[in-house]
């Protein structure tokens, strides 16, 4: 990104693209009870992935395609498990 990105917009770019890091939204910061993107959140996030990977497992649903409405061979990523369950324990709504 030209200039300064917030840790917000990187993560959710990273999430949006990789799958591979829960956005750090104020929803996420809130309910997982960190505020910067930086190793040490990364750890504990690993840590609980660790910790519940059987649950997150059996949570990675089939997307769905837009055009048809039917699943598609891909699944959430964990981190976007991770990303959801901490967006809503945060306050956030899913719709």
């Amino acid at each position: 990104f030209p200039g300064r990105a917030s840790d917000t917009l990187v993560t959710k770019t990273m999430l949006g693209t990789f799958g591979c890091v829960p956005a750090f939204d104020s929803y996420f910061r809130r309910g997982f009870g960190v505020h910067t993107f930086n190793h040490s959140a990364l750890k504990r996030i690993d840590a609980f992935v660790s910790r519940y990977s059987d649950a997150i497992k059996n949570a990675r649903s089939h997307t769905i395609d837009f055009s048809t409405g039917e699943p598609t061979p891909n699944q959430y990523t964990a981190a976007k498990i991770v990303d959801m369950i901490f967006f809503v324990r945060g306050g956030g709504k899913l719709d």
